[in-house]
């Protein structure tokens, strides 16, 4: 898997994209990670997530599931080709959800399919849904995919219900969510 921090360097002839943090990378995100990786076609398969290491606004080390390094050796072994580390900081903070789409997504990552979870929020004070999404693949031509939540015991997987069943020592549960 090849790891990019630089935009201004990526080329493709086309992606199949995935976005998020992918803290743990739990039952969830492995499903977006199947589908994407079985609906990708000729498509390269880049997850995109941000570059939060230095932004303990977002999410400091303590809260974190799993460490960068894990979460990359977990995506490499599932067969991803690219994993774009998007610096997070206040002018990328700005960007809204229709220019990420556009000037992000499709300009610079040339994306023709993206695949997402039925709760994806993105862009500027998280503006952007999944019917913006619906909206500009048809306007764009791209393809969307929208997966359903996993759901553990009833409730819908994350990792912030993972990270409070790690406080409260449910590791069994911790596990399950996990995949493990």
């Amino acid at each position: 898997m090849l790891v990019i921090k630089d935009l201004e360097k990526f080329k493709s002839p086309g992606t199949a994209v995935t976005v998020g943090k992918f803290d743990g990378v739990h039952i969830g995100h492995r499903k977006l990670l199947e589908t994407l990786l079985s609906e990708k076609g000729d498509l390269e398969s880049c997850v995109f997530t941000f570059d939060i290491q230095n932004e303990s606004k977002i999410m400091n080390n303590e809260n974190r599931i799993c460490t960068e390094e894990e979460k990359e050796k977990i995506l490499g072994s599932l067969g991803i080709d690219k994993l774009i580390l998007f610096p997070f900081n206040k002018d990328t903070a700005s960007v809204t959800a229709e220019d990420f789409v556009k000037d992000i997504l499709v300009k610079r990552l040339n994306c023709r399919l993206l695949v997402v979870g039925d709760d994806f929020r993105f862009g500027k004070d998280r503006a952007g849904d999944t019917g913006l999404l619906e909206k500009m693949s048809k306007e764009l031509g791209f393809d969307l995919i929208v997966i359903k939540r996993e759901e553990f015991e009833g409730s819908p997987v994350s990792s912030s219900r993972i990270r409070e069943e790690i406080r409260k020592e449910n590791f069994e549960k911790v596990g399950a969510m996990l995949g493990k």
